[in-house]
């Protein structure tokens, strides 16, 4: 889904169902990254998700633009060490080459196949 302002009220209506979350970065735009933390923050609160094990995959896209930040800066800015309880990935990206989406892609695919053979293990 989108994540312009007008859109994020929808995101919640799928938050039940998803099995896993992508987060798309222009690691160019240092001050848009406080936006998403923010956004970030209000997601992993929600009764939906707070108490599931969703993987969550952000594509640091721009990463050729040479003001981009790192994915450790990244990171930090978004304050994923404190994230225990979920899978998180940062795959540096190029969304007008396609470099990198295929990584994080198969990240994602791995992450949801691990989770769901873990919840046919405690059924």
């Amino acid at each position: 889904m989108s994540g312009a302002t007008r859109y994020r009220s929808l995101w919640e209506h799928h938050f039940k169902a998803c099995q896993g979350i992508v987060f798309v970065i222009d690691s160019s735009d240092r001050m848009r990254l406080v936006v998403v933390k923010d956004e970030l923050e209000i997601l992993l609160q929600h009764p939906d998700i707070a108490n599931r094990r969703v993987p969550i995959l952000f594509f640091a896209n721009k990463m050729d633009c040479t003001e981009a930040l790192s994915s450790v800066k990244i990171a930090a800015g978004l304050g994923l060490e404190k994230i225990k309880d979920k899978p998180w990935h940062i795959s540096s990206s190029n969304a007008l080459t396609g470099e990198g989406l295929q990584d994080g892609v198969q990240w994602m695919v791995h992450q949801i196949r691990e989770c769901v053979a873990n919840s046919k293990e405690h059924r």
